[in-house]
């Protein structure tokens, strides 16, 4: 079978899901970089104020019920279902499962698309792909990826470039869509069978569309006297962007797309301590 995740360019498009994308109203846009004509940067802000920054808590609240998305399961146990939940927080915590939904989620709110699947949450080159509901060029779908809490001005540029040079390996998993039972969690029957069409119709091997989340951790970080978090925040993003090397920039083709999100924290892990405590 052809790998996935490239752009099928068909004449009309062939499948649209509706979606609630309500989920942005979570998010403030602070700002968007335009990089180059083909990197796209946004920094967001939690909608609520709270202590210190942010007040998560609505996030974690929508996180919760998304939580099938992740595990892939259509079991209409919901006790099971929040068991299974936990049990992923707390064995796979190092792995920030929350967050690698989160970022699923913004994805799908922020660009109107709608979830197809993810793969396992231990996979070395842990993805979500989506189809993009707006596009003018047909099918056309998009791989997404959590990058991480770490440093951004040190960690942007790796992140980065870490994910284009896995391009290969963001290969199409039929298992996945039947296995984990991801469309029948989320979309009708109609829809399925419009999406399985799509999906397993005639495709090519090329990525045209990637999206990372970026989270800063603000555990540690004082605002200037006289300055705002928010303004802060685009500092930060500032000397990061200026920490992009050319050589990845170059990286970026002219078939490409990326898309960056960049979204703070008060501290690190938190929105796992939130999500496990409303899953309890």
């Amino acid at each position: 079978m052809h790998n996935f995740f490239g752009s099928t360019i068909f004449t009309k498009q062939r499948c649209k899901i509706s979606i609630n994308t309500n989920f942005k109203n979570n998010f403030k846009t602070i700002s968007t970089v335009s990089i180059s004509d083909k990197l796209i940067l946004s920094i967001l802000i939690p909608s609520q104020k709270g202590f210190p920054f942010f007040n998560l808590n609505p996030i974690a609240k929508s996180l919760t019920n998304e939580f099938g998305v992740i595990l892939g399961d259509n079991n209409e146990n919901k006790t099971m279902l929040t068991i299974s939940a936990l049990r992923v927080l707390e064995q796979k915590k190092e792995l920030q499962p929350a967050y690698k939904l989160l970022a699923s989620r913004i994805v799908e709110s922020m660009m109107n698309a709608p979830h197809i699947y993810s793969t396992y949450i231990d996979h070395t080159h842990y993805h979500h792909v989506h189809m993009l509901n707006d596009s003018e060029n047909g099918a056309e779908f998009i791989v997404s990826s959590y990058g991480g809490e770490e440093n951004l001005c040190e960690q942007l540029n790796f992140t980065l470039g870490e994910m284009l040079h896995q391009l290969n390996h963001y290969a199409f998993d039929a298992s996945l869509i039947a296995e984990r039972s991801f469309l029948d969690v989320k979309y009708s029957q109609e829809e399925c069978e419009a999406l399985y069409e799509v999906l397993f119709g005639n495709q090519d091997d090329f990525i045209r569309n990637l999206s990372i989340m970026h989270c800063i951790n603000l555990q540690y970080h004082n605002v200037p006297k006289g300055s705002t978090v928010e303004g802060d925040i685009e500092l930060l993003v500032k000397q990061a962007i200026d920490k992009i090397e050319q050589s990845t920039l170059d990286a970026i083709h002219h078939e490409l797309s990326v898309n960056l999100y960049i979204l703070p924290m008060n501290k690190s892990n938190e929105l796992t301590e939130l999500v496990g405590e409303l899953l309890k």
